[in-house]
């Protein structure tokens, strides 16, 4: 008796939606990143120590600071962000340098000065999920 593909025949009288492709298509690429990630235990190993990095980066209060004041006040330049943490511009601009590094906030040029923000919207919520935490 012949086996009947019934893959085969159903798909070829059932329209394809392009949106259910690349929904299928993302979940298999998902699947297999997730794969890939078990079974490397050094990349679990390198992402825990990344996360250790931006906490140890974010156990300094005046960077935290930092980060809440121009959350708070949008783009700010080293001699606002100084006046509002007490600290000279150099101390400032010292910080911002690392937190630049670890990209928790970015800056950009206007004209001779040099403005900061937030890197995006995951270092509020970074900061958010922290006090949340402290609260409970």
């Amino acid at each position: 008796m012949a086996q009947i593909d019934l893959q085969a025949d159903l798909s070829s009288k059932v329209p394809v939606d392009p949106a259910h492709e690349q929904a299928r298509d993302i979940l298999a690429q998902w699947r297999a990143h997730t794969l890939a990630v078990e079974e490397k235990p050094e990349a679990v190993l390198e992402n825990a120590v990344r996360i250790a990095e931006v906490f140890k980066v974010l156990s300094d209060p005046t960077r935290v600071h930092i980060i809440q004041v121009l959350i708070r006040d949008g783009e700010s330049c080293v001699r606002d962000l100084a006046e509002h943490v007490e600290m000279s511009q150099s101390s400032v601009s010292h910080h911002l340098r690392i937190l630049r590094h670890f990209r928790l906030v970015r800056s950009r040029r206007q004209g001779r000065e040099v403005l900061y923000t937030p890197d995006d919207s995951h270092v509020e919520s970074l900061l958010r999920l922290c006090l949340d935490h402290l609260r409970e």
